[in-house]
């Protein structure tokens, strides 16, 4: 999702590294150096943050995919 929407304001954003991973319960997301990029992929992302957080706590309720073994 970074990549798509940072592709509107720069045909280079394909460059940059767009890297999320669960360590442990926390999510790590690798956003863009620049100031810009970084609240642009923040932007992109932040509709399914609440999500993410919830799948990792298990709190999650309302979920189309069997991430929780249920």
């Amino acid at each position: 999702m970074m990549r798509i929407e940072t592709l509107k304001y720069t045909p280079r954003s394909f460059l940059t590294r767009s890297v999320a991973v669960v360590k442990d319960r926390s999510l790590v997301i690798a956003f863009p150096g620049s100031k810009r990029g970084a609240g642009q992929c923040f932007e992109a992302i932040t509709g399914g943050l609440r999500h993410a957080v919830e799948t990792l706590t298990g709190s999650a309720s309302e979920c189309g995919n069997n991430h929780h073994g249920k």
